[in-house]
């Protein structure tokens, strides 16, 4: 890994999988981000919740944007908060994008 810090914007089983080995492989932190719900997360539960007990952080409702690299060495992540539309044809409930971006948060590379 190129930083302390880990984020990762895949979904599902192989997120969570990804997420954890970050933090076995010496991530002192990682967060995943997702555009929607827990509730929507492709992710068992089980696998969340072992992920959780190990320290991976979550940030729901949250989308990507970009990826800014600083003069003092910091990687800075930003996204846009997302919101829940209605349900379509097969169930599931769309996403749109609702705020201004934000900066989640800073890492410095090691």
């Amino acid at each position: 890994m190129t930083s302390a810090h880990g984020s990762r914007d895949w979904r599902g089983d192989v997120a969570i999988d990804c997420a954890r080995t970050a933090l076995r492989l010496g991530a002192k932190e990682v967060t995943l981000v997702y555009r929607r719900t827990r509730e929507e997360m492709p992710a068992s539960a089980e696998m969340v919740r072992e992920a959780a007990d190990e320290g991976v952080k979550f940030v729901f409702l949250a989308s990507p944007v970009s990826v800014s690299d600083r003069d003092n060495g910091q990687l800075t992540l930003t996204c846009v908060r997302m919101e829940l539309g209605e349900p379509d044809a097969s169930g599931r409930r769309g996403r749109w994008k609702s705020r201004a971006a934000s900066s989640l948060w800073a890492t410095t590379r090691s």
